[in-house]
């Protein structure tokens, strides 16, 4: 973290002088998360959260797609290509969550010191097969790694309306995706989701609160043809981790409310982080990147 909120241009001036390498990342928990297993490959980088700057400045350069400036993957890329004007020299990089760029605007704006995850985002790197069996192993032995591709499945189906959202720039109030779920408590692998009734219910909201300028139908034409482009696509290559999160909680829950009471989607999320061992990751892209720095 800096000493208080610089301004770009203050940050920049003693960067010419300082001898770290630093890495800006989307938030808090992506800081913890890579700030640690760096220290394990040896690495002295210093993370800082894109919050600590301050970008006052250049409120009049930012492109449309930052909504004033709220999206911290944004902001990242914003400042990464500010910083590459300047002066390409210095040590500083980003790495942002790859989300689902590339089946909307694309990555064209990036600089080659601008890093994506592998996968969609952070909590993707949770999801990998040893983590998950050691995850199950302690945490959530009623679960399987079936059940939880099921999960990832469910919720990158969800993500196809995020998708939508941007392409269309149109906004959509989206309901609680858990509330969709529908879990099978004999058999886990025949869990459904609603997702008619989650778009259905979502438009209907939307039509509430903001203007609706699109059908159902035209919303699910749209949603089925990107199933279609997706089909041969990893989930975890545009899945929502937050929405993953939400649904392995409810369904935990579901199981067992008295054994998993004390569970959230956000403190699994932190269970999932915690146990993510370097090993388990060190041979990705990103990892493999930052290794060679």
């Amino acid at each position: 973290m800096l000493p208080i909120k610089q301004k770009v241009n203050e940050y920049l001036l003693k960067s010419k002088f300082a001898k770290s390498t630093d890495i800006f990342v989307e938030g808090p928990q992506d800081k913890k998360f890579y700030a640690y297993h760096c220290n394990k490959l040896k690495k002295e980088f210093r993370f800082i959260d894109i919050n600590d700057i301050d970008f006052s400045e250049y409120r009049d350069e930012y492109p449309e797609y930052m909504e004033d400036g709220k999206n911290n993957r944004d902001k990242v890329i914003f400042l990464l290509n500010i910083i590459n004007k300047e002066d390409s020299s210095l040590k500083i990089y980003g790495i942002i969550d790859q989300d689902f760029l590339d089946y909307t605007r694309g990555l064209k704006d990036l600089t080659d010191k601008t890093f994506t995850t592998d996968y969609s985002c952070l909590e993707a790197y949770f999801l990998v097969i040893p983590n998950l069996e050691k995850f199950i192993t302690v945490s959530a032995p009623d679960v399987s790694i079936p059940y939880i591709k099921i999960l990832c499945d469910i919720s990158a189906s969800c993500t196809r309306l995020l998708m939508i959202e941007k392409n269309l720039e149109y906004e959509i109030c989206k309901c609680q995706i858990e509330n969709y779920l529908i879990i099978n408590k004999k058999d886990l692998l025949k869990t459904t989701f609603k997702l008619n009734d989650y778009v259905r219910d979502s438009l209907n909201y939307t039509k509430k609160n903001l203007s609706n300028d699109y059908s159902y139908n035209e919303i699910m034409y749209y949603m089925n043809s990107l199933s279609v482009d997706l089909l041969e696509v990893d989930s975890l290559a545009y899945f929502n981790g937050h929405y993953f999160m939400k649904l392995l909680a409810k369904s935990l829950h579901e199981i067992s409310k008295k054994k998993y009471q004390h569970i959230t989607d956000d403190n699994l999320e932190d269970l999932l982080r915690i146990s993510v061992e370097l090993d388990f990751i060190k041979d990705t892209k990103l990892f493999t990147t930052l290794s060679s720095l």
